[in-house]
């Protein structure tokens, strides 16, 4: 059974923050990389605020992310973990190999 999730994509100057809300898993993971438009980006931050369960193909997708971004001088970054989801963050160590942003370098409300 496929979970909901949306995919809101925001672009601000060079940096495309994808807003993700629901619950990630193998059957839903394609609708990030569908929303990628990374023509000009330095920067792509997928904004975790809203998600509510995410598996280990959510884990794979940002490995693959940064895997894919890194050699394009795209940096990669997570934002507003919680959760469940911040539990599988920690556990599997994302955060020493992705930058996970503190509230604080999240995009000014003024600039969205």
């Amino acid at each position: 059974m496929t979970t909901d999730l949306i995919v809101a994509p925001e672009r601000h100057a060079d940096r495309l923050t994808l807003s993700l809300t629901g619950e990630m898993d193998t059957d839903n993971c394609s609708r990030v990389d569908e929303a990628l438009d990374l023509e000009g980006c330095t920067s792509v931050v997928l904004d975790l605020a809203g998600l509510t369960f995410m598996d280990s193909s959510g884990v794979n997708l940002v490995l693959r992310l940064r895997h894919r971004l890194g050699p394009e001088g795209v940096r990669l970054a997570l934002h507003g973990v919680q959760g469940q989801p911040r539990r599988v963050v920690d556990l599997v160590g994302l955060d020493e190999v992705v930058d996970v942003e503190s509230p604080a370098q999240a995009v000014p409300a003024a600039a969205r």
